[in-house]
């Protein structure tokens, strides 16, 4: 308890504020779309359009009234039935979709709304970490950033596409976690985020995957090239 307590102490409460303030930026940002667009909890409106609405939303609903394990492996919502397991392990595998299981069913619209304000704000937080650990510098240009990354084109195409946009959040711990792996001979962090990405949504982790590989090719071409460039001077 004393080595975790002096751990505690020596934590300095300002090298948490460059994280939170790129939350808080992405957030008001995220918070002032929605209410100039009227999007719950800020008016009637929803980000739950096209495929989310129509498709995803139903099946996330289901999940959540699920009562039995029978259910959750099988549901006779459609035609003679489908397996609801293997669908959801593409759908329904975000862990903002499993907390949705403590949300009352009326609040469910606006709850999904909160999520992707949230996502925003953590793909900040996640991004700025991998940015600092990267270059290794504290420079507030890398807030900004983090900030751009967490309002990219993708997050804004694909906001309804929900179980996509978790792979904002982790890819940077991935990339955490692969230069921990190369520098560090420590795989941990990078199997799990890595592992994260897949099973929240095996189509963008599969992408993920491949730019890991890409990631890792062109870190050994690097090395090369630093190698060569050593041995000529």
């Amino acid at each position: 308890m004393t080595k975790q307590s002096s751990k505690l102490s020596k934590i300095n409460p300002l090298a948490i504020l460059p994280y939170v303030i790129a939350a808080a930026i992405s957030l008001a940002i995220g918070v002032i779309v929605f209410k100039a667009k009227e999007i719950a909890p800020f008016g009637s409106r929803s980000v739950l359009c096209m495929d989310l609405w129509g498709q995803y939303f139903p099946m996330y609903v289901n999940n959540v009234n699920a009562g039995s394990l029978s259910e959750i492996l099988h549901s006779w919502n459609g035609a003679f039935g489908y397996n609801n397991w293997a669908q959801s392990a593409y759908y329904c595998n975000s862990i903002f979709i499993l907390l949705m299981k403590f949300i009352p069913a009326a609040k469910l619209v606006k709850a999904l709304d909160i999520f992707c304000l949230i996502k925003i704000a953590l793909s900040s937080v996640t991004c700025l970490g991998a940015l600092r650990y990267k270059t290794k510098s504290q420079s507030p240009a890398l807030i900004g950033a983090a900030v751009c990354y967490s309002l990219c084109s993708y997050m804004i195409a694909f906001i309804s596409q929900f179980m996509w946009t978790d792979a904002l959040i982790y890819t940077p711990l991935v990339i955490i976690g692969i230069e921990k792996l190369i520098h560090e001979r420590k795989p941990l962090l990078y199997v799990i985020t890595l592992a994260a990405t897949i099973i929240s949504s095996f189509y963008i982790g599969f992408a993920v995957c491949i730019f890991s590989a890409f990631y890792f090719l062109t870190h050994f071409l690097l090395c090369i090239r630093l190698t060569k460039n050593e041995e000529t001077q």
